[in-house]
């Protein structure tokens, strides 16, 4: 987003692998940065970016609680990096959960006039397991 005049991004997944990294580079070009994080996340990838970035602990499986005050913040840009816990295969119910949560987020983004939604994640890059899949895991497509 270089080279732009600032907007308001919010950022679902901020406290995750890419997420985190998004944050810092949309914030370094200058955009107001919502942090949209899982409550009970760990906040270490976030940590040093304290007082630059909003945060907003929002479930997306819960979207409906958070909805008002997304609508209030007007985001111009959607960066979504949220997709929970990747265990199984495709069709695991996590990963349809994280589906359907990227689903509901899109449409919330169109509810509230957001007019660029991306999504963007890292799971099938792994081999598929029952194991918790995190930056460290082999990749394996």
């Amino acid at each position: 987003m270089t080279g732009v005049a600032p907007k308001r991004v919010l950022v679902a997944g901020a406290a995750g692998f890419i997420g985190s990294h998004l944050v810092r580079q949309v914030a370094a070009e200058g955009h107001e940065v919502v942090a949209l994080v899982r409550p009970g996340s760990a906040m270490d990838r976030l940590q040093d970016l304290t007082g630059r970035v909003s945060l907003l602990h929002a479930d997306l499986g819960n979207l409906a609680a958070v909805a008002t005050r997304i609508g209030e913040m007007r985001p111009e840009v959607c960066l979504d990096a949220a997709w929970g816990d990747v265990r199984g295969g495709a069709d695991s119910p996590a990963h349809l959960t994280a589906l359907q949560n990227a689903l509901s987020l899109s449409e919330l983004m169109v509810e509230v006039g957001c007019r660029r939604y991306l999504h963007t994640g890292t799971c099938f890059e792994y081999s598929l397991t029952d194991q918790l899949i995190s930056e460290s895991s082999p990749v394996g497509p």
